[in-house]
């Protein structure tokens, strides 16, 4: 290709690539689609931020949203709306976190009771 591509997204069907362009000289700020079998012919490129471009962009769990953020400092939310691409749908999260949220005044009550 002749530009410059940054951030890539690609949902659990594999069957659409989403993409920056970062490239000053060629639609800076645009997010481009390609479809499965790449074909550098077949491609929408979508305009969603100005020249200084896209920092990220993210799909969402359930392949339904491409969210991209930019250096412009604004969020933009793409529906994905081919249902084939996008998979089947998952049902929360592959296992469930290790962490465990604890306020500050509960951390100094733990540590107050320690000494």
């Amino acid at each position: 290709m002749d530009l410059n591509l940054s951030s890539l997204a690609l949902p659990s069907s594999n069957k659409l690539l989403f993409c920056s362009i970062s490239d000053e000289n060629k639609s800076s700020g645009a997010i481009r689609c390609y479809q499965y079998p790449l074909n550098h012919d077949r491609h929408n490129d979508y305009i969603a931020h100005d020249e200084r471009g896209v920092e990220k962009i993210r799909i969402t769990h359930d392949d339904k949203y491409l969210i991209s953020a930019g250096k412009d400092g604004c969020v933009m939310i793409f529906e994905i709306k081919d249902k084939d691409a996008r998979g089947k749908m998952r049902t929360g999260y592959s296992k469930p976190a290790d962490e465990i949220l604890v306020s500050r005044a509960d951390l100094d009550d733990l540590k107050t009771n320690k000494e």
